[in-house]
């Protein structure tokens, strides 16, 4: 089923690397609806004095539940003030549906997470193309896409700069949420005074 290699020094540091074979002991009693997985090494470091953490995660397929995803990669790192998520496959299938070399990264630092996604056609372009920042001040968290990275079908989207939606407990208000492409725009914002409530315009 697997080996298993670990180091461990006075309880301040671990080291742990796990390698699996193929087995349908996974399919059968470990995870219910994995139809199948391949060699997988799973790795895993903390170090106490920094609390610094690093997880890591590499597999040529996995099929779960109809979906198919080969060349994984997951990587995960963080200490007390940092975290950091990477994601990477070469394919992303289920059914009709395929992404290509998609890839999610999250950073998250204080009180900001930041992420990107990228997803790819079928001869390699890039496709799809999102950054975002999240803030939290109080209770209240605050969305906000990056005006100069947003790529829809492989066009690029003009995004007005300011633009925020504001997440509040039993409220949300868009802030000037206007997506741009040549003759054809999308524009959201809140109406003012009146709770939960949207002015959508198509151009």
């Amino acid at each position: 089923m697997g080996e298993m290699a670990s180091d461990r020094i006075n309880n301040d540091y671990l080291s742990i690397r796990l390698q699996t074979y193929e087995s349908p002991v996974w399919q059968e009693l470990i995870v219910p609806g994995l139809a199948y997985i391949s060699p997988t090494t799973l790795s895993l470091f903390y170090e106490q004095a920094s609390e610094q953490m690093e997880i890591g995660l590499q597999t040529d397929s996995i099929a779960y539940n109809g979906v198919i995803i080969d060349d994984l990669n997951f990587a995960l790192s963080g200490d007390n003030d940092a975290f950091n998520m990477q994601f990477g496959s070469g394919e992303v299938s289920a059914g009709p549906l395929a992404l290509y070399e998609p890839a999610i990264g999250i950073i998250i630092d204080n009180d900001t997470a930041y992420t990107n996604i990228l997803v790819k056609d079928s001869i390699g372009q890039a496709s799809f193309v999102l950054s975002t920042q999240l803030n939290k001040k109080d209770s209240s968290f605050y969305l906000h896409i990056n005006a100069d990275t947003l790529l829809l079908s492989g066009d690029a989207w003009q995004v007005s700069p300011d633009n925020y939606l504001l997440i509040q407990k039993n409220n949300i208000t868009v802030n000037n949420f206007l997506l741009r492409n040549q003759e054809q725009a999308l524009r959201v914002n809140s109406i003012q005074d009146r709770r939960d409530s949207l002015l959508v315009s198509f151009e």
